[in-house]
């Protein structure tokens, strides 16, 4: 599922702003 390092941080800052809400 997870190829490139973008794509992880990409995730991470997808779960932070949903945390965050």
């Amino acid at each position: 599922m997870l190829h490139c390092s973008k794509e992880v941080g990409a995730i991470s800052i997808t779960f932070d702003s949903f945390e965050v809400r």
